[in-house]
């Protein structure tokens, strides 16, 4: 939870850092003074209240500070309603309207302090990890400053500044466990091996089998036709039955030969592929039958229907894989 900031020379770390909740008392402006109650007592209480009155008079007369009070009150309200980017936002701002002088040098520290408290809110819900790393070296900016935040000539302040920036490095290792703990999940998903896609399911042997009956019988008819197609050939190579003078004859004996010879060669390589393509697919699912037989396993549906058309008929062989 973020630091609410209180009158500079009421200055309480201990209590900002180790309670860590809104209403914690810090060090900075008067603004929270009337909203959230006096401040717990000096950490420096030989400076007097005197000094304290001083100290809060200059402050009002400010212009840097009053604009940054409007602005780190905006950012309060987007933080307790969980908006924690538009928190970030407000109190960079309201950051950077105070200079690094020693007036302003408290409050800058401890809006380091709440951006910090905030990233670390933010990573909660969005899980981004430069939250954290933000959140960390701004941390790390707060707790080389801790000492400006006390006298150390004073040894009860000297031990409270030592007590806080132990507790700070807690929080800093706290945060290193976090990021490592990010890196190792997003490292072991990216080394994770993917599962191996799923072998495809055999296909059934019974429309194989049928698909190569089919097959090989189309091949079959194919060599048909190449024979048919030699013999015609060889006939229309014989002319001894015609007259040398019949012409015509002649032309319908040679027409009759090249017919035969493109029956006998479009059979020939229809038939042979068809051939050998039926008896490859009657092997495997010859094969595959067998193997289902072994495990039980249903084949595919096969349907043979006839097929009626405007200029003749047929049928037609429907296999479903």
């Amino acid at each position: 939870m973020p630091v609410r900031l209180a009158s500079v020379t009421s200055l309480s770390l201990a209590v900002a850092v180790g309670s860590g909740v809104p209403g914690a008392a810090a060090a900075g402006l008067p603004w929270a003074r009337a909203v959230h109650g006096e401040p717990p007592a000096t950490s420096t209480p030989e400076e007097g209240e005197g000094a304290a009155e001083t100290d809060a008079e200059a402050e009002d007369a400010d212009p840097a500070l009053e604009e940054a009070e409007r602005v780190y009150r905006e950012g309060l309200a987007h933080y307790e309603t969980a908006d924690y980017p538009r928190a970030i936002e407000a109190w960079t701002k309201a950051y950077g309207l105070l200079s690094n002088t020693r007036a302003h040098l408290r409050v800058r520290l401890l809006l380091l302090y709440n951006l910090a408290t905030a990233h670390e809110r933010a990573f909660e819900i969005d899980h981004d990890v430069q939250h954290l790393r933000k959140a960390r070296v701004l941390l790390d900016s707060f707790r080389t400053s801790i000492p400006t935040l006390y006298d150390l000539d004073d040894p009860s302040d000297r031990a409270r500044a030592e007590q806080e920036r132990k507790k700070v490095e807690t929080r800093i290792a706290e945060i290193d466990a976090r990021i490592a703990e990010v890196k190792a999940e997003a490292d072991a998903e990216r080394t994770q091996p993917f599962a191996p896609p799923p072998a495809p399911a055999a296909k059934p042997a019974v429309p194989m089998f049928a698909s190569g009956g089919v097959v090989m019988g189309l091949g079959l008819a194919g060599l048909g036709v190449m024979t048919g197609g030699l013999v015609m050939g060889k006939q229309a190579n014989d002319l001894s039955d015609l007259d040398p003078e019949d012409v015509e004859g002649r032309r319908a004996q040679f027409d009759r030969g090249r017919a035969g010879n493109l029956m006998a060669i479009v059979g020939g390589a229809v038939g042979g592929v068809a051939t050998v393509v039926g008896a490859s697919l009657l092997a495997v699912g010859g094969a595959r039958r067998a193997a289902e037989r072994r495990t039980g396993s249903k084949a595919a549906a096969v349907r043979l229907e006839p097929l009626w058309a405007r200029k003749g008929a047929g049928v037609r062989l429907t296999v479903r894989y």
